[in-house]
């Protein structure tokens, strides 16, 4: 039988927390379903329990998240499912990287980000050289 391991967030808004719950707990679902774990939150924490893989796992998409919010994000089930994946698939790393900066600014401030680790490896190869060929629907 495996142990239980149990986490706690502490998030300075309860807003915050609100925000990443989504409406009807529906981005809390996703994680909850994808790392078979039980997420409760009570004002200002995020408590999280279930395998010792499934909490670290949650945890970190959990935090993301957070930090997508504090930085004015807004959080969609697309985005939840993104992190989720990338996080189920081993690559932590790149949850980290998810919206970690942006393109440009719209004439009324609005940051431009890469939405997906693809779009920001084909941004950074722009960035990076002089001549880039997208090939594809999107390029």
């Amino acid at each position: 039988m495996e142990s239980i391991t149990e986490k706690t967030l502490e998030v300075d808004r309860v807003e915050h927390v609100m925000e990443v719950f989504g409406d009807l707990d529906k981005n809390i679902q996703i994680i909850e379903d994808a790392f078979n774990v039980k997420i409760i939150s009570r004002d200002n924490e995020i408590k999280v329990s279930g395998s010792n893989e499934g909490v670290l796992k949650a945890n970190t998409v959990l935090k993301r998240l957070i930090n997508l919010v504090i930085e004015g994000e807004i959080i969609t089930k697309q985005s939840v499912g993104y992190l989720v994946q990338l996080a189920d698939e081993n690559k932590i790393e790149r949850v980290n990287d998810f919206c970690a900066d942006y393109v440009c600014v719209t004439a009324r401030g609005r940051q431009i980000k890469c939405k997906t680790h693809g779009q920001k490896k084909y941004v950074d190869a722009i960035r990076n050289n002089d001549v880039v060929f997208g090939i594809g629907p999107a390029g």
